[in-house]
Formats: structure tokens, C-alpha cells, sequence
């Protein structure tokens, strides 16, 4: 079984209103059976850009893309490196999907899972690119699957290494760089390994996002700033609470109680007459002396 894999970067690729006609850096990584269980769709692939120094931003960029990709992110990479969530939308140009989406920084990352690998244990791939725009710098990285044996690319690649990914595993990497690449020039890299069944090489689907600060990162942020402020407006109704039984003792002195001061209907007043001093009886409404109401 040969599944074919073609990163497209046709002539049609226009920022915005201004064509590009180089790029100061690429890279693009092809991640085969990295997350994805669908074995229709189990290659990863990254696109990581620079516009050039003189780019006019916030711009539109436009990128073909196969046919049927599942977008896991578009993003414009700001100069902290957080990486900002887009808005983007695919447009049928013939056989392929172009994906369109602005920024408004010079470092861009969009990602897409396509191509399958099949269901047989050996596994071909041809992975082409093509640049129809001169680029500075190009960089491509082929990840080995986990459970791969008797990896090979060709070409070969000199420069093999090993790091850990966001699941915390170590993976091989094949890595190629290339200067000066002219328009229109083509790179071929065929990738052969044997695989014993289908399953990814990570359990939770996370993509490569996840290794940036995405501002998704950024909403438990928001809910903490959401619990301070709570607190602050919690802690002022207390504050205003207090000084308005402050308030209230300095009124009526401390101690006091409105029970204390009301006279209940139908309560028989005893004691003396508060105008004249005159003794009163139990039952009496009004003194006998004065004639003040009790």
C-alpha cells in the first residue's frame, strides 16, 4: 500500500492584497500516526512561518491545502510567542481546499490532520514539497512513529533527534534544513516503516497547538481574574456591612434595640409619668395628674 502525501504551497499563495515572493522561514513537520485514531487521517501536519521584515500587517494569508483536511488550528503567533487563535475558512480551488485567514503578526501556525496510512503493517509514503516562493530557510522534520521499526527516509537525513513531546514521551526526529530555496523548486522525501497495528502513538488527541501558549491557555487566567474581583466585591459588601452597624451604634448608642422602644398594642404601662413624675397605676392609658397618655 503507498499513501501519497503532497504539501502544497501553489502559486496562488497571496497575503492579503500583496503577493509574497519569499518567505525569510518555513517549516513544516509531518507527524505520521502522531494523535489521531481515524487511520484515514492519522498524519499531523504543521506549517510554522515568518513573513518578511517589511510585511504590511494585519494581513490575509491563503494557503492550499488537501481536500477533506480537518483544521485543528490556524493561528498568528504574537512576539512572546502566544499563539492566537483565528478565525479562517475553506474555499474550494479545484481539487483543493484554501484555507484563508488573517494576521496581524510576522510568525504564523496553522495545522491539519489528513492522509491515510492504511491498515497494512508496511507503510510507504511520499512526501513532496513544493515552494513556489523563494524561502530563506527551510526546515522540514519527519517524526518516527513510536512503535515504528526499520524507519527510513530518503533522502537520508544526517541530523537525527530526540525529544519529548506534551504526552511526555521521546520522540526520534529525521530534520533537514535547506538555504536559498528558488520558486517553484520541488523536495521529495520518501518514507518507508513497518507498524504492527493502527493505534497512535499518544492516547489523548492534542496536536502540536499545546506545545504553545495558545490564548485557549489564557482562559483559566480569565477565571482567576474572575475569582479576584468576586473576592474584591465580596470583601466590599463586608467593608459596607460593618461601617453601617458602625453607623447605626453611633445613631442609637451601643446596645440598642428596636424591640426595646416600641410599645406593644394592648400592653398595660406601669411605673411613673414621664411629663410629671406621677405614679401610675397598672392599667391606666393616661396620668391622672397631668393627663399625658401612657
Amino acid at each position: 500500500m503507498v499513501a501519497s502525501v503532497v504539501l502544497f504551497l501553489s502559486p496562488s499563495m497571496v497575503f492579503g492584497v500583496s503577493k509574497v515572493t519569499s518567505l525569510d522561514s518555513l517549516q513544516v513537520s509531518f507527524w505520521p500516526e502522531y494523535d489521531h485514531k481515524d487511520p484515514r487521517k492519522s498524519v499531523l501536519v504543521i506549517y510554522r512561518g515568518r513573513l518578511p521584515d517589511d510585511t504590511k500587517l494585519p494581513i490575509e494569508i491563503k494557503f492550499p491545502i488537501p481536500k477533506g483536511s480537518e483544521i485543528l488550528a490556524a493561528t498568528s503567533v504574537d512576539l512572546s510567542g502566544r499563539l492566537i487563535t483565528k478565525s479562517y475558512k475553506l474555499q474550494p480551488v479545484g481539487d483543493l481546499d484554501e484555507l484563508v485567514y488573517e494576521v496581524d503578526s510576522l510568525d504564523f501556525q496553522f495545522e491539519f490532520y489528513n492522509f491515510s496510512t492504511g491498515t497494512s503493517t508496511e507503510r510507504k509514503y511520499s512526501f513532496p514539497l513544493q515552494a513556489p516562493v523563494a524561502i530563506d530557510t527551510l526546515r522540514v522534520e519527519i517524526q518516527k512513529p513510536l512503535e515504528a521499526t526499520d524507519f527510513t527516509i530518503d533522502p537520508p537525513s544526517s541530523n537525527i533527534t530526540s525529544r519529548r513531546a506534551q504526552s511526555n514521551r521521546s520522540f526520534d526526529y529525521y530534520n533537514y534544513t535547506v538555504k536559498d530555496i528558488e520558486p517553484n523548486a520541488t523536495i521529495n522525501f520518501d518514507v518507508s516503516y513497518n507498524k504492527p497495528d493502527t493505534k497512535p502513538s499518544v492516547d489523548i488527541q492534542l496536536g502540536a497547538a499545546s506545545n504553545f501558549t495558545d490564548s485557549r491557555v489564557d482562559r483559566p487566567l480569565f477565571l482567576i481574574g474572575v475569582i479576584i474581583v468576586l473576592i474584591v466585591l465580596a470583601l466590599a459588601v463586608l467593608l459596607m456591612a460593618k461601617r453601617l452597624r458602625s453607623a447605626s451604634r453611633m445613631r442609637f448608642g451601643k446596645g440598642f434595640k428596636v424591640s426595646d422602644h416600641v410599645k406593644v398594642k394592648g400592653e398595660s404601662p406601669s411605673g411613673f409619668c414621664i411629663q410629671c413624675g406621677h405614679p401610675l397605676k397598672e392599667g391606666e392609658r393616661y396620668c391622672q395628674a397631668c393627663g399625658r397618655d401612657v
